[in-house]
């Protein structure tokens, strides 16, 4: 039966910082009343004299997936999109992507609107996509550019989303891990929607915060749970959760109704998990945030074995389990080719001299260190 592994991410932001401080000046609002209820510091908003914009978003981390992957455009044989803010209603940000890339012409290609779990939506469709396409290949993106329906006046809403674009590429192949995915949504067109083309009212987006809380904290500990079950794990088998949320207390709230312990971070602990949120600065770029997290922890040193397990809360959710190949570890032989050959058994423990000779070559400390081995890649 065919699986699937992640062989590459990548990530784009745009290049205005929009902190706290900023929004306090054209909404009624203030970094204490922000940080304090959401744990966000700052977030970015493309920037249209800098020629920023959806379309430059998907491709830059398209491109840098690739690279990560190292594979070519060609080879891709599908190509999704997960945006509700594209450039274009039509042609799909996912055909200006493949125009972008010069990918083939039988290229399937097609955008997704699943929300903030559109990426996890993306990931789960892709591999199901895959053993009819034309090449073992799928790139799945999540972008969007949410200050565009922003309504500055809505210091609730305005506060908690930003732009930002990140891609991952998975390779199909018998053999492969599939994705363990718990599939659901909830119809509801009053706590969290935006107005279409066309329609009488502008196209901002609402919110209702309340009930959105309580769908997040209701869903979020019961499909953490539900896709454990999917992949036969247990809560202790997990290394590190990722969960895809702007708002602390619900993070929070969540961790604690699951039984983990959220101040494990930095160091490994056995029997202990890391609870992941970047938390001091990003706000939510909807479905493009948890790409954004896995296309991260690769260029600020962070490596990690074992089980991967993430999950998104909102109106529509997905949870997928599964697990990445030893190509995270590429950038590790790229960046230091001179100093281990390829085939290299490093040993990851803190204190270890390899991962002090890695901290040399990367100019930074691993911020996360959880012990094993990794081999680098040929």
């Amino acid at each position: 039966m065919m699986g699937v592994k992640i062989v590459g991410t990548g990530s784009a932001v745009p290049s205005r910082l929009v902190t706290n401080d900023d929004l306090a000046k054209i909404v009624e609002t203030s970094d204490e009343w922000i940080s304090t209820r959401t744990g966000i510091r700052s977030r970015r908003y493309c920037d249209a004299q800098a020629g920023e914009s959806h379309r430059t978003l998907v491709r830059d981390a398209a491109t840098r997936a690739l690279e990560a992957a190292g594979i070519a455009a060609e080879q891709v044989g599908v190509c999704l999109v997960a945006t509700f803010t594209a450039d274009t209603c039509t042609p799909s940000a996912a055909c200006l992507l493949q125009a972008d890339l010069g990918m083939p012409e039988d290229t399937l290609c097609l955008d997704l609107n699943a929300a903030c779990a559109g990426f996890v939506y993306g990931l789960h469709v892709a591999e199901c996509l895959l053993p009819g396409a034309k090449r073992p290949y799928a790139l799945v993106v999540g972008a969007d550019t949410l200050s565009r329906v922003m309504d500055f006046e809505d210091r609730t809403t305005c506060v908690l989303f930003g732009d930002g674009a990140g891609a991952a590429v998975l390779e199909g192949a018998e053999g492969y891990p599939a994705l363990h995915a718990v599939w659901g949504s909830r119809g509801d067109d009053a706590s969290l929607f935006a107005p279409g083309v066309g329609c009488d009212e502008p196209s901002y987006l609402h919110m209702d915060g309340r009930a959105v809380f309580r769908f997040a904290t209701e869903v979020m500990p019961r499909c953490t749970r539900e896709v454990l079950d999917a992949a036969g794990l247990s809560v202790d088998d997990v290394d590190r959760f990722v969960y895809h949320q702007a708002n602390k207390r619900i993070v929070d709230y969540s961790v604690k109704k699951l039984g983990l312990d959220p101040a494990v971070r930095g160091q490994h602990r056995p029997h202990r998990q890391h609870v992941g949120r970047q938390r001091a600065h990003p706000a939510r770029r909807a479905r493009a945030r948890r790409q954004d997290r896995c296309g991260r922890p690769r260029p600020h040193g962070r490596v990690r074995c074992g089980p991967y397990l993430g999950r998104r809360a909102g109106r529509i959710r997905l949870d997928t389990c599964g697990r990445q190949d030893g190509a995270r570890y590429k950038l590790v032989a790229n960046l230091s080719a001179d100093k281990f050959a390829p085939g290299t058994n490093l040993s990851l423990e803190k204190g270890h001299a390899d991962m002090k000779k890695l901290n040399e070559i990367l100019g930074t400390e691993f911020p996360i260190i959880q012990g094993g081995m990794a081999n680098i890649a040929t």
